[in-house]
């Protein structure tokens, strides 16, 4: 049957964002969280402005360092949680019988505004204007979809109420 394709698929891309999640989480313990640390305590010094400014290309100053560092923090949150609730997206469809549920549309509105969130979330000077549209297309695409599942379980209560 067809569907069995679709858990089959939903059950790897499960598994392929559980790895997304621990690189994420390891990424938060090892970067983000030390990260806020040296903002938090004031220690951005000139060797991270040079870095910084080598890297982008631009002058930068520590202010400059600090947002990048705090927004690349806040992104790796933002990230952590997306892929969490696609996890749990694709364990729901893994599990139901049809993908035209109530739950599977509440979790793909989940994934929709996280994924909005970190589209829109800029890391401050590294921010690119081609890749926020890119992803604001994408999102639209997962609206698209998101109203093609709820149509689909309107047709199947008609169906079902018919019988």
């Amino acid at each position: 049957m067809k569907y069995e394709k679709i858990t089959k698929l939903a059950k790897i891309l499960k598994n392929i964002f559980m790895v997304f999640i621990i690189v994420d989480v390891i990424g938060l313990v090892f970067l983000g969280f030390p990260i806020t640390i040296l903002i938090l305590r004031g220690e951005v010094g000139p060797y991270l402005v040079d870095v910084f400014a080598k890297i982008l290309q631009q002058s930068i100053t520590p202010i400059d360092v600090k947002l990048i560092l705090g927004s690349f923090t806040l992104l790796l949150l933002a990230t952590l949680i997306l892929s969490v609730d696609i996890k749990n997206l694709l364990k729901l469809i893994e599990k139901n019988a049809t993908p035209f549920q109530k739950d599977i549309t509440q979790q793909l509105r989940k994934v929709i505004k996280w994924s909005l969130i970190v589209a829109l979330l800029p890391v401050w000077k590294v921010w690119d204007i081609s890749s926020l549209l890119y992803n604001l297309i994408f999102i639209a695409l997962l609206y698209l979809l998101l109203l093609i599942f709820e149509y689909g379980i309107s047709l199947q209560t008609e169906v079902d109420e018919t019988l």
